[in-house]
């Protein structure tokens, strides 16, 4: 078994992903609980410190700059000045047609 990657300040370094394994578990689970699979999930990377290029490897589509707010209480957004990027994964198949549709038909959910 191998150390894990340590940084300059000895913390633990992440070296990619473990985004796959943790939406396929995330689908199960919303599958089993709510009768439907996740059909879309969405990540935000901060770009002062990195380029989305695991993200990107691993089938993540980047929409774009956020507006630069950050959540402060359940209902309450304030400007922060730093934008993430969106990026976004389809775990059903077509789903951001799909989602962009005026009434979502739920039958089209079925798991592929």
């Amino acid at each position: 078994m191998l150390a894990p990657a340590r940084n300059r300040r000895g913390r633990e370094r992440r070296t990619g992903s473990k985004n796959g394994v943790e939406n396929l578990t995330l689908s199960e689970d919303w599958l089993a609980r709510w009768g439907h699979p996740v059909a879309l999930v969405e990540t935000f990377v901060d770009p002062e410190f990195f380029r989305g290029t695991t993200s990107k490897a691993s089938g993540w589509s980047e929409l774009g700059p956020t507006c630069g707010f950050g959540r402060r209480a359940q209902d309450f957004y304030q400007p922060h000045e730093r934008p993430k990027q969106l990026w976004v994964k389809e775990l059903v198949k077509g789903a951001c047609q799909l989602l962009r549709a005026e009434q979502l038909p739920v039958s089209t959910l079925a798991r592929n």
